[in-house]
């Protein structure tokens, strides 16, 4: 179970986990090419994602579900465990190689202070996802999920429940393990979509909650422009 894993998150970021990043976001992240970090280490597991008719419908369903309205009765149930093919240990890994994904992001930034901030709120994003207690560590699922979860929840404007955040997690740890990805990609590989899945996810999260809080409405549509981008990369167009 993901027991709120997404919300967890958010609230580490709203108790303050990540202030370094603060102050650059808006500047050094505007039009960053962040379908070209995750075509560098993750493309081939976005392949797989795209081609999943099962995984595009979840999506196309939780992006959309919940605009400024709480979900109703109405809405499709959540898949049951049983349907589930895969355990979550299917798509973990050993990881493995130089861990440069915090780098690679920061030379995004227009100055040195800037990119050694950024870095900084990078490499505190790993740390700090990894060290919650209800994350599963080295595991691409839950790395992808929370960057979907994440997109979703700006994207329609409300969280997503414990049902869908379930459905998703399996969604994704089913599709990865049926195409075998874990065993057809080198470690190295893995271990870079892993991060940049993870740091993207967190650094969507940072942006929205620091342009709520400040008011600041570019930043919150940085924020949601970044979560659109994260969506289509994957084939779903919100």
């Amino acid at each position: 179970m993901t027991r709120h894993l997404i919300p967890l998150f958010l609230s580490f970021l709203l108790a303050g986990l990540c202030p370094s990043a603060r102050a650059q976001y808006t500047n050094t992240l505007t039009g960053m090419q962040f379908n070209t970090m995750y075509a560098a280490n993750a493309d081939f597991m976005m392949t797989q994602m795209i081609r999943n008719a099962g995984f595009q419908s979840l999506m196309a369903s939780t992006a959309g579900a919940a605009g400024n309205s709480a979900p109703t009765a109405s809405a499709p149930p959540a898949p049951q465990p049983p349907a589930w093919r895969h355990a979550l240990d299917a798509t973990d890994f050993r990881p493995a190689g130089p861990r440069r994904v915090p780098e690679q992001m920061a030379e995004a930034a227009e100055s040195e202070a800037d990119r050694a901030q950024l870095l900084e709120a990078c490499r505190g994003i790993l740390a700090m996802v990894e060290d919650s207690p209800d994350f599963r560590r080295h595991n691409l699922a839950y790395a992808m999920t929370l960057a979907l979860g994440i997109s979703a929840q700006l994207v329609r404007g409300a969280e997503l429940d414990p049902a869908e955040e379930e459905a998703l997690l399996r969604t994704v740890n089913d599709t990865l393990a049926q195409a075998e990805v874990t065993r057809a990609l080198a470690p190295e590989d893995l271990t870079r979509a892993y991060d940049t899945f993870l740091i993207t996810g967190g650094l969507m999260a940072g942006i929205a909650q620091n342009g709520a809080e400040a008011g600041d409405a570019e930043q919150q549509r940085l924020a949601l422009e970044m979560a659109r981008s994260t969506l289509a990369a994957f084939g779903v167009s919100r």
